[in-house]
């Protein structure tokens, strides 16, 4: 198997810089998570977009934890849903950027799964901070797409 690198995030990726995030990421992902905390109040927008990403739902489970979050006292609904084109084109449709994934008018903290255990790439929306666990063929990949993209990233030191 590829050696996985860590990834920093510098800054918000948005734009073409978020596309590019996506187009590999459906490549390299067979699903995606996002997160509705109970505690969080979120806007008709947020039922919408719920709404639209509705026909690739796998699964919707209670969890306290998640990648890049870990609650105290109480858990949060997270969806996993099924990465395809129609299902990317609706992440790209509903938000600007990477960060955009927060309360009040989106669930947040969109997780790219590589497999049901390993992250592919982590956001933590609210801190809007986030990470890639990517192989050198992804991070390949992701310059020859975006090179803003790659300006923005740190390889995570050991």
């Amino acid at each position: 198997m590829p050696r996985i690198i860590q990834y920093d995030l510098l800054a918000e990726p948005t734009s073409a810089a978020y596309i590019a995030l996506l187009t590999v990421g459906r490549g390299a992902c067979e699903r995606f998570s996002l997160v509705q905390q109970p505690q969080l109040s979120f806007s008709p927008e947020a039922d919408r977009v719920t709404g639209s990403l509705r026909p690739f739902l796998i699964v919707e489970r209670e969890a306290s934890e998640w990648p890049g979050t870990r609650l105290l006292s109480h858990t949060a609904c997270v969806r996993d849903y099924r990465m395809t084109h129609d299902s990317a084109k609706v992440l790209i449709a509903e938000a600007e950027g990477l960060y955009g994934w927060r309360a009040p008018d989106r669930p947040e903290d969109l997780v790219l799964w590589r497999d049901p255990e390993e992250p592919w790439l982590v956001s933590i929306s609210h801190e809007r901070d986030g990470y890639l666990l990517i192989t050198g063929a992804e991070h390949d990949e992701l310059a020859g797409l975006s090179p803003d993209l790659i300006r923005i990233l740190r390889k995570k030191s050991n």
